[in-house]
């Protein structure tokens, strides 16, 4: 379950990806957004993207990073629920920040696609592939949202989370390349200062989030340990999951229009 601080980092780690790339995408994605052309960011202010030719002017996106924390730290007071999973809360503001943050993806890679030589067949190309998994409608991330949760908790239900310890020297060296790259490390800052958290805080945070990650794995490679294709472990995992979701109790509070 995205629980609000684990979304939080989730949030960053998009925000950082935006950073280091120049273009936005879905961060977790392993075919999707991560094998579409993408020009550098320059490290300096005002510095040249040479791919593109355009200025990154890093203090603009601290600017808007700032504001779109802001934003949502703003929307998380709203206690209001949109759904329940086995009595656990999917929260409206987590939809609400997914939705901004997408549209706010949509129009970066929009705006990069834009300056990058490429014909208008490719770029319609290109398009069409970081679109096709990015939710655009409050009604699909809810739908996501509730998958989620109850994937994670089938994982933990068969106690295939990692422990604290198991992840800790990954969480460690993930926080330490973060600190390493200084803007990447101010932007993590940033986003420290706004939410209010310690650097303790931040990394329990990358923990949660390997955990996580470690666990859904984890769950993959059980369900889909006896096949052999790609395409049918996909399938055969995305039928265990529609399967795991029927059988949840799951309540919508908040119709998504």
């Amino acid at each position: 379950m995205k629980q609000s601080n684990k979304l939080g980092v989730v949030l960053l780690m998009v925000f950082l990806m935006v950073i280091i790339s120049g273009c936005s995408g879905n961060s977790f994605d392993s075919e999707g957004a991560g094998s579409l052309p993408a020009p550098s960011t320059g490290t300096t202010s005002g510095e040249t993207n040479p791919s593109s030719s355009v200025p990154v002017d890093m203090d603009k996106i601290l600017e808007e990073q700032r504001s779109n924390l802001e934003n949502e730290k703003a929307l998380r007071e709203d206690p209001s629920i949109a759904a329940t999973v086995n009595d656990t809360p999917v929260y409206q503001w987590q939809i609400e920040t997914k939705m901004d943050t997408n549209n706010r993806l949509l129009e970066n890679y929009r705006t990069q696609l834009e300056t990058m030589d490429l014909s208008e067949q490719e770029k319609s190309t290109y398009w069409e592939i970081y679109t096709a998994d990015l939710f655009l409608n409050k009604e699909d991330i809810l739908d996501d949202l509730i998958r989620n949760t109850v994937i994670q908790m089938e994982a933990n239900k068969r106690n295939l989370i990692p422990t604290d310890e198991e992840v800790a020297a990954k969480a460690q060296e993930h926080f330490d390349n973060i600190k390493r790259t200084p803007e990447i490390y101010t932007s993590a800052q940033l986003y420290m200062e706004v939410m209010n958290l310690t650097e303790e805080d931040y990394l329990r945070l990358i923990m949660d989030e390997h955990k996580k990650a470690e666990g859904q794995a984890n769950l993959f490679k059980q369900i889909t340990a006896e096949i052999e294709n790609d395409a049918d472990k996909n399938e055969a995992f995305t039928a265990a999951v529609n399967e795991w979701v029927s059988q949840a109790d799951i309540v919508i509070i908040n119709d998504q229009e």
